[in-house]
């Protein structure tokens, strides 16, 4: 008896079955990688969220912080203009050819004699040989205190060394020789224990010379020659 072929279902082949098996898998895989990525993608955001305000919040405590800083030394540098400012005032009109760029509140532009720090605060103050006739009685230390270096020999400078120079106490070299200084030298000029230069030779101080020069450790040159001074030096 023949059996005719019509009464069976067409078999599938073994590799389309292992195709569409493949496929499920795929899909399954696929699915899967999707169902991950939605899962990570909200903590992603929340995540970049909370690092973009730590940023934020860096940046404006940065700020904060920073300000009173730049504020203060602006302070400080409008101080330091003031102060040579009126120093300059208090001089013979005569004497101050050299001192002509000294305007405005800004020291350190190109004002003669002035170097400052990487700050914008005053370090030196160099005018020697430049004729100047005045006191120091109208120039305020105390607004110059990062001052390293002060320069004023060969001068017509006259009256007393100011007992405020004592507030210098940053100050490496005292050069204040050839003018026509007098009076005693202070005694707090021992506090000013930074200094490695300290001439006050060519004027007319007299009196003893202060113990207080002791407190120099620092100092490797002193000139006081040609002065009325008595005693021993410390």
């Amino acid at each position: 008896m023949s059996v005719s072929s019509s009464f069976f279902p067409p078999s599938k082949p073994l590799n389309n079955f292992i195709s569409t098996n493949s496929t499920m898998a795929l899909d399954y895989t696929s699915s899967s990688s999707l169902l991950r990525r939605l899962i990570i993608t909200p903590c992603f955001f929340i995540f970049t969220l909370f690092l973009l305000y730590s940023i934020s919040l860096f940046q404006v405590s940065f700020t904060v912080a920073s300000t009173p800083t730049t504020y203060l030394l602006k302070v400080e540098q409008d101080q330091e203009a003031l102060a040579l400012l009126t120093w300059k005032a208090s001089l013979d009109n005569q004497t101050q050819y050299f001192l002509s760029s000294w305007s405005g509140r800004n020291s350190c532009h190109h004002w003669f004699g002035v170097t400052c720090h990487k700050s914008g605060s005053v370090s030196d103050l160099d005018l020697h040989n430049c004729s100047l006739r005045g006191t120091l009685h109208n120039l305020n230390f105390s607004s110059l205190p990062n001052l390293l270096k002060l320069e004023l020999s060969i001068n017509n400078l006259t009256g007393p060394i100011p007992p405020s120079i004592g507030n210098l106490r940053n100050l490496t070299t005292l050069y204040l020789s050839e003018n026509e200084l007098s009076g005693s030298i202070p005694q707090e000029i021992g506090s000013l224990t930074s200094l490695n230069d300290l001439e006050l030779g060519i004027n007319s101080l007299i009196g003893p010379i202060p113990p207080s020069i002791g407190n120099l450790r620092n100092l490797t040159t002193l000139y006081l020659f040609k002065n009325e001074l008595s005693g021993s030096i410390p």
